[in-house]
């Protein structure tokens, strides 16, 4: 049986307005996917792909030249982006947080650690500063950061990145949201570190009923970290799938480049594949497949149409004129 749905994105198109021309550039089509309650989803692509605009756009976090031109985003069944601003924050933090990519810009430098994440408990718990700076020191607790009490009263920039990165998952988990986005979460961060925030992520997943969003370009982080995968090109969505039936029979030439271009045991000596070319830019997005100049099995119809998402699995859909034939 299917597990429900906490959050689902229908045909959802945005761009950006241009401030001298007054046009509109695509930069999301039609990008459709689900949530389900307790899973963790993971949206992979190259940058520039989409995957961070898709997320701010569920935030309602875009800058005022964007523009929503299609679909919904239903978290619980209500449709976030007919809500205005004031309804928007009630959700923000409470209900769905984000962890953004880089803590050292997202964090506030005149701040303390404390007054930080008491802000948010304050906002959304109704509670007054000291009772939000006790509750701040179990947060850090809660993401494992050994002397809490010392930690509130110091600034970011006196704190490793991965320090800095447990501040952003305990402001971000501070009110229990259902939804938690994490954009790229172990950026710049060692691999020892990076184990240590993903296995922090699954504990705090497991702790509080949460569900996840994964964005990464790390398809290691995918195999290990993540329930279902939704494949970006270019501000569409190429392929979705559960995780298992996605690595072990990949289905469009995009997602199939990308796994050829890991890193193996087996190809220490020889040069790894790349794929060639790189992602356009939303101005110069092509007609019909976007992923087709850069495809070696492109033909004529994959640059003249685009290829509709079809189910080629029980939990597996391809958005590729030659992998569903």
């Amino acid at each position: 049986m299917k597990t429900e749905s906490i959050l689902e994105v229908n045909s959802l198109s945005c761009g950006f307005r241009d401030p001298d021309t007054k046009e509109v550039v695509n930069v999301l089509r039609d990008v459709s996917f689900d949530l389900p309650r307790q899973k963790i989803l993971g949206i992979v692509g190259e940058s520039g792909c989409g995957k961070s605009v898709t997320m701010h756009t569920v935030m309602r976090l875009l800058p005022k030249t964007a523009v929503i031109t299609a679909g919904e985003v239903r978290f619980e069944g209500k449709d976030l982006l007919t809500l205005n601003l004031d309804e928007m924050n009630q959700y923000r933090g409470r209900e769905i947080a984000m962890i953004f990519q880089e803590p050292m810009t997202s964090l506030n430098p005149v701040y303390k650690i404390g007054d930080q994440i008491a802000e948010m408990l304050m906002l959304h718990q109704n509670i007054g500063r000291r009772d939000a700076l006790d509750e701040a020191v179990k947060k850090l607790e809660l993401v494992s950061i050994p002397a809490p009490q010392k930690i509130i009263d110091q600034y970011p920039h006196e704190l490793s990145g991965g320090m800095r990165q447990r501040v952003m998952i305990a402001i971000a988990m501070a009110c229990n949201p259902k939804i938690l986005i994490a954009d790229e979460p172990t950026t710049a961060l060692d691999v020892t570190i990076q184990a240590q925030i993903l296995d922090l992520m699954k504990e705090l997943k497991e702790k509080l009923h949460s569900s996840i969003i994964l964005i990464t370009h790390d398809l290691g982080v995918v195999a290990e970290m993540c329930d279902d995968v939704v494949v970006m090109y270019a501000g569409d969505v190429a392929e979705k799938a559960d995780v298992v039936s996605l690595f072990k029979e990949p289905k469009h030439p995009y997602t199939v480049g990308l796994m050829k271009s890991l890193p193996t045991l087996n190809t220490m000596d020889e040069r790894l594949y790349n794929i060639v070319g790189t992602v356009p830019c939303p101005a110069d997005f092509p007609a019909g497949c976007r992923f087709a100049p850069r495809c070696e099995f492109a033909d004529e119809r994959c640059h003249q149409s685009r290829p509709p998402l079809v189910r080629v699995g029980e939990n597996h859909e391809v958005a590729c004129w030659l992998a569903a034939s």
